[in-house]
């Protein structure tokens, strides 16, 4: 067993740090030597599948349905006026390289939020049901229906 000298003006964190470190080299050594890992950035993935283009804009239609129906028209305008570079960062996507699929993605959200909009505008109350049973519909929809 090996030990550490202890320096009496080391403060007990030190101490324990040292133990840690010592004890994570030997785990390291003995146990996995031929492991490795490995990183991934944005700039390596390539581009997202169809089915994962669909399900993704299918996730945004279902989300702004579901916000439209608590806001009704200013949910409308905030989909239909955000910026492309917000909806990349939104959806962690390349704003030049995916810049159709953001177009679709924000030209759908804001069709999804119409209904909710036209309730406010027509009913005054019927923001909630008109924009709930738009959520409820892209909620169970068919991704693969969605052309992108």
């Amino acid at each position: 067993m090996d030990s550490i000298g202890i320096n009496t003006q080391m403060a007990v964190g030190q101490v324990q740090s040292a133990n840690n470190v010592q004890k994570a080299e030997k785990v390291a050594l003995k146990d996995y030597p031929d492991d490795s890992f490995e990183f991934t950035t944005k700039e390596n993935e390539g581009s997202l599948t169809k089915a994962e283009k669909q399900e993704t804009v299918k996730q945004a239609k279902t989300t702004a349905a579901g916000w439209s129906s608590l806001f009704g028209v200013f949910d409308t305008l905030y989909y239909g006026l955000r910026s492309d570079k917000t909806v990349a960062k939104k959806f962690n996507l390349d704003e030049t390289k995916d810049k159709d699929l953001i177009k679709t993605i924000k030209r759908e959200q804001m069709k999804a939020t119409l209904p909710a909009a036209l309730g406010t505008m027509l009913f005054g109350v019927g923001t909630l049901l008109t924009g709930g049973l738009t959520w409820l519909y892209n909620k169970n929809s068919d991704p693969s229906k969605i052309d992108v």
